[in-house]
């Protein structure tokens, strides 16, 4: 004797499952295929089952969230203690490279190339030009010589800065040297479009800068 089946089931996921006025199953279809009758107390048992995976679902989901909270964050310096460490090591690197003067010299040498721009990345692409022995002790990520419109011509040295997927930013923090006859009191104007997150240029000795 087939068994009555409540509406609900009929009808779920568009199953069109025919029946007589007695609301007893017969052979119903689905588009193209023929529906395959579950008997009652199994879809029961299949509901308590998917009853109890939601539940643990809600058990491990809570447990994460409470796990996420609690969790000991990782400390990290502050912006001011970051750009501290990053003088420290510029001012190792400048050391190791022979001083100022061998770098002004370097920088000097590659704006007489005659290039509108010298430009070089630390990312080796395989056409990259080679560094003066000098500037590449300093571990440069990028360097760019080129005259910006009504100043000398200048070498941009970036030594930090990077983004990483998960958020974390380390502070840009470069070195300009000037490379040809500039006024005492030059200082590079800083173009915050063409620099976004740059905000400070800060003199260290003639012809020689730090910008973060």
């Amino acid at each position: 004797m087939a068994e009555r089946v409540p509406d609900f089931w009929r009808s779920l996921n568009g199953l069109a499952l025919a029946s007589d006025d007695s609301g007893r199953l017969r052979r119903g279809q689905w588009p193209g295929f023929y529906a395959r009758v579950i008997p009652v107390r199994n879809l029961r048992v299949m509901d308590k089952f998917n009853k109890l995976i939601l539940a643990w679902l809600a058990v491990i989901a809570g447990a994460l969230i409470v796990v996420a909270a609690l969790w000991p964050k990782e400390s990290r310096p502050s912006a001011p203690e970051q750009r501290d460490r990053q003088r420290q090591i510029a001012r190792a690197r400048v050391h190791a490279a022979g001083g100022w003067d061998v770098l002004r010299k370097e920088c000097a040498d590659l704006a007489a190339l005659g290039k509108p721009e010298f430009y070089w990345s630390g990312i080796n692409m395989g056409t990259r030009p080679k560094l003066p022995p000098g500037i590449a002790r300093l571990n440069p990520q990028e360097v760019v010589v080129r005259a910006a419109p009504g100043e000398p011509p200048m070498a941009r040295l970036k030594l930090f800065g990077l983004q990483f997927a998960d958020g974390r930013t380390t502070p840009y923090y470069g070195l300009w040297i000037v490379c040809g006859p500039a006024p005492e009191d030059f200082a590079p104007k800083l173009d915050r479009r063409a620099n976004p997150g740059l905000s400070q240029v800060v003199k260290i000795n003639k012809q020689v800068f730090e910008i973060f």
